[in-house]
C-alpha cells in the first residue's frame, strides 16, 4: 500500500473544449457553402447584362438587418461574459436580445424576399439570389437552434463560471453567421 506525502497536489487536468471546436467545424462549414454560393451568384451576375432589371430591392431594409445583427453580437458575447461571471438575471437579458434580433433578422429577410418581384425561373439572378439568402438564413436558423439549446441549458444551471463552453461556442457560430452576413450583405444588396 502506497500512501502520498500531504504536501503533493494531484494534477490539473486542462479542460476540453469539444463544443468549442464543433461549433467552429460547423461554422467554417456552413460559411463555406455560404461563400461558394455567392461566388456563384457573382458569376451568374457577371454574366448577365440585364442584372435586377425591374426588380425592386430596397437598401434600407438590408442595412437595418445589418445593424440588427450587428447589435446582436453584442448581445451574445454579453451572454458568454454574464455566464463567465455567474450572472444569471444578466444572460437571461442578454439571451432574450439575442434571439429578438436573430428572429427579427429572419422575419426581416422573409418580407424583403417577398416584396423583391423575383421570380425563379424566369430570372436567372432569382435562383442564385435566393439560393445564397437562403443558404444564409439556414445558418442563422441553426444559430437560433444553438442559442436556444444553450438556454434551456442554462435555465437549467447546466452553464456557470465553472464550465461556459457551450455558450463560447453557440458565440463562436454566431459570430461567423455575422461575418458572413457582412458579405452578402455587400454582395446581393449593395453592388446589386
Amino acid at each position: 500500500m502506497s500512501t502520498i506525502p500531504a504536501e503533493v497536489t494531484p494534477a490539473v487536468l486542462p479542460k476540453r473544449r469539444q463544443t468549442v471546436a464543433g461549433a467552429a467545424f460547423a461554422a467554417a462549414s456552413s460559411a463555406m457553402l455560404v461563400v461558394l454560393l455567392l461566388g456563384n451568384y457573382l458569376e451568374i451576375r457577371s454574366a448577365s447584362e440585364k442584372f435586377f432589371d425591374g426588380v425592386s430591392m430596397p437598401l434600407a431594409q438590408p442595412n437595418v438587418m445589418f445593424w440588427g445583427l450587428g447589435l446582436s453580437v453584442l448581445s451574445i458575447q454579453w451572454a458568454v461574459w454574464a455566464i463567465a461571471r455567474d450572472e444569471r438575471s444578466q444572460a437571461y437579458w442578454a439571451i432574450g436580445i439575442t434571439a429578438l434580433l436573430g428572429l427579427s433578422f429572419l422575419n426581416s429577410t422573409w418580407y424583403l424576399m417577398s416584396q423583391s418581384d423575383l421570380a425563379v425561373g424566369v430570372q436567372p439572378e432569382a435562383g442564385a439570389t435566393f439560393a445564397v439568402v437562403g443558404a444564409h438564413v439556414a445558418m442563422v436558423l441553426v444559430g437560433l437552434l444553438m442559442v436556444a439549446v444553450m438556454a434551456f441549458r442554462t435555465f437549467g444551471g447546466q452553464f456557470s463560471s465553472r464550465y461556459p463552453d457551450g455558450w463560447s461556442a453557440a458565440a463562436l457560430y454566431w459570430h461567423t453567421t455575422v461575418g458572413v452576413y457582412v458579405l452578402v450583405w455587400y454582395a446581393v444588396y449593395v453592388t446589386k
